[in-house]
């Protein structure tokens, strides 16, 4: 087989430009559709989709090639980490079109010195930020990021600690919290998962807000739906992009919450399109993820008691939450061979058309 090159670029934020280490891969003799980027993501955060997919690309004889050592990775031990394990499988690390030899004692004194100098590079940038917030915070101009947690969220959050305690504590169980629609705190969780035990087998997609809307009656106000459509679309798709990576390893599984409504036409309803849009999402990563050994199972529930509904629908018939765990441990529970594409659960007596 021809030994080929895999490139790798990163950059931290939104707002960088990957324009220049790009062309320096091409010009390294990395084509176009072996190259694999991030976009946004510091080099303190081994959670990265876009490293674990040039990682699982490579094979024994290939050569890994990044611009420069701290795109890879801005800490010592995880440097160490990556260039062991490329050893360990027989591929070669290239570091702006010199390849890193871990036997040659001088290559690997170098290789340490820029690890350390890319971890200090970090930290040094970490404590000029404290200072600064420090100074801007005496002056009464910082007064600190307001907590974004709703009464409710934060009962919840109690809730899940106790639960925490319940199943045996932090080598059990481990309750992280994190914002959907923040790309780094979802992009750290499979990492945290698979540090605490190994390895991630199963992830379930369930963050949902619902908010009443109207097209015609102008009802809600737009930020409220604004939140809804990056809590249940964007939070949902950034879940399924930062977890993938780790359930293809595990050949595991991946559950999305859609909905009923994601199934039905309801006048005027923002929330059921959040819904639809969540249902083509179920079918395009099934389609994509076709011979890795993922299974993806979309949960369409009716109504559930969230303590959120209509006007219209406040003595209907609803579902409680244990009726919709039940139904993800039975999808679950499935031989690795059973893939389970959909489950529609309803409360008795909804009607079919809601």
């Amino acid at each position: 087989m021809t030994a080929i090159l895999i490139g790798y670029a990163r950059c931290s934020t939104d707002a960088q430009d990957l324009t220049a280490q790009h062309d320096r891969l091409t010009e390294l003799g990395v084509t176009e559709d072996r190259i694999y980027l991030d976009h946004g993501l510091t080099g303190t955060t081994r959670a990265r989709p876009g490293l674990d997919q040039a990682l699982a690309a490579v094979r024994a004889g290939d050569t890994l090639v990044v611009p420069k050592l701290d795109r890879l990775a801005r800490s010592v031990p995880d440097a160490r980490d990556i260039a062991d394990s490329l050893a360990a499988r027989g591929i070669r690390l290239s570091l702006g079109g010199t390849v890193y030899d871990p036997t040659d004692p001088m290559g690997k004194m170098f290789f340490n010195i820029l690890a350390t100098f890319a971890e200090f590079e970090v930290d040094l940038l970490r404590l000029r930020t404290r200072e600064g917030m420090a100074v801007a915070r005496a002056r009464g101009k910082l007064r600190g990021k307001q907590p974004k947690l709703s009464t409710k969220q934060q009962r919840e959050l109690h809730r899940m600690h106790a639960l925490v305690d319940d199943l045996g504590g932090p080598t059990k169980a481990v309750a992280v919290p994190c914002d959907v629609q923040d790309w780094e705190q979802v992009a750290a969780l499979p990492a945290r998962a698979e540090e605490v035990f190994g390895r991630l087998d199963a992830v379930f997609a369930n963050a949902g807000v619902f908010t009443p809307t109207s097209f015609l009656h102008a009802t809600g106000s737009p930020e409220r739906w604004r939140e809804m459509v990056l809590t249940n679309v964007y939070g949902t798709a950034l879940v399924a992009r930062a977890t993938l990576p780790a359930l293809v390893r595990s050949c595991g599984h991946l559950l999305l919450t859609g909905s009923v409504t994601g199934r039905v036409t309801v006048p005027g309803q923002l929330y059921s399109a959040t819904k639809w849009a969540v249902t083509a999402m179920a079918q395009s990563i099934r389609a994509e993820v076709t011979g890795t050994g993922v299974r993806v199972t979309l949960i369409q529930p009716g109504l559930v008691d969230t303590g959120e509904r209509s006007p219209g629908r406040v003595t209907d018939p609803a579902l409680d939450a244990d009726d919709v765990a039940r139904t993800v441990l039975f999808a679950l529970d499935q031989p690795d061979t059973v893939d389970i594409g959909e489950i529609v659960i309803r409360p008795t007596g909804q009607h079919p058309h809601r």
